[in-house]
């Protein structure tokens, strides 16, 4: 994105650190698009409603409260996490069904959809960070823990794999510590 921002002020998406939370916010109150069942739309509102809801970034950078974070791109949740940590060097557990997600929308077609307004964060300050954005009118959970594995798990219920292992496969073909050894 591009703006303006205080010295100092500004969320960087490669800074996760080992024991962070993560954080994913959206906006729910939406429906999927005509014609693009992946691009998740909640623009429909007043725009204060939309630029309160970006705000909420604003804050969170203002107050230093998140490590790193990433709005949610058209990779999906998971994706927009696995890129965060890959440039971050880092790894993590995300709990599926710990994902804030629409009631209109499966699970399988929500994984893989863009939100019109979503962010995911780490941070060493969860409840502050929530708090913050349900005041900017966006549901927000704990979905997982960053660590230094640099694998990235997926856990749904009992069950658990690895989505994405950093040190032998890259989103943006980067090279893995093997090869710097």
């Amino acid at each position: 994105m591009i703006g303006l921002a205080r010295k100092g002020c500004v969320i960087r998406s490669n800074t996760a650190r080992d024991g962070d939370d993560i954080v994913v916010a959206v906006d729910l109150d939406g429906k999927p698009r005509t014609g693009l069942p992946y691009n998740f739309d909640s623009t429909d509102k007043d725009p204060s409603v939309l630029i309160k809801q970006f705000d909420s970034m604003v804050e969170l950078a203002e107050k230093k409260l998140v490590n790193a974070g990433k709005d949610i791109s058209n990779a999906g949740v998971i994706g927009t996490i696995a890129m965060m940590l890959e440039t971050s060097g880092k790894g993590a557990t995300v709990e599926i069904d710990r994902i804030p997600k629409p009631e209109n929308v499966d699970l399988t077609q929500w994984l893989l959809s863009y939100p019109a307004c979503g962010f995911c964060v780490t941070t060493d300050r969860t409840d502050d960070v929530v708090d913050i954005f349900k005041k900017h009118g966006l549901s927000a959970s704990v979905i997982g823990k960053v660590d230094s594995s640099r694998v990235l798990r997926l856990r749904f219920g009992s069950e658990e794999d690895v989505f994405m292992d950093f040190e032998r496969e890259s989103i943006f073909g980067l090279k893995t510590r093997s090869d710097f050894r």
